[in-house]
């Protein structure tokens, strides 16, 4: 896919001149399978690109790529949370705590990458960070 076949997206974002790259196109939503996907984005796409380039391997980052990267994160992140939601609910709370995330990893196969940084069970440190062990 080159850059006129992807749709228009903008990142509002005053990071730097990156944040601003458009890419081309003439609608905000593309056409797949029936579905309308959403293509803009909201996590800043320079921070998304320094995120890639802390691995040695990679060199540069088209903008095509870090577009991708984003929505796919804003998507998972979507999805993580409506499923601590459903936790939050069936809790009679308003309010999504970390058990709720951490069930939600515990509980689905899918999320068992995440099971070695949230576990259930849980430490703060005397700032009130979370103190997980990563071996």
């Amino acid at each position: 896919m080159n850059e006129l076949d992807m749709p228009q997206v903008e990142n509002n974002n005053d990071e730097s001149n990156e944040n601003n790259n458009i890419v081309s196109g003439n609608n905000d939503n593309q056409e797949n399978e029936g579905k309308k996907i959403d293509t803009k984005v909201q996590l800043p796409l320079a921070r998304v690109r320094r995120i890639a380039k802390n691995d040695p391997d990679i060199k540069n980052i088209s903008n095509d790529s870090a577009v991708l990267m984003a929505k796919t994160t804003e998507l998972f992140i979507q999805f993580l949370v409506k499923e601590a939601e459903k936790n939050t609910i069936g809790n009679d709370r308003k309010i999504i705590k970390y058990q709720d995330l951490a069930q939600v990893v515990h509980d689905n196969e899918q999320f068992t990458f995440l099971a070695d940084v949230m576990p259930l069970q849980h430490k703060k440190d005397k700032s009130g960070y979370i103190q997980t062990k990563l071996t």
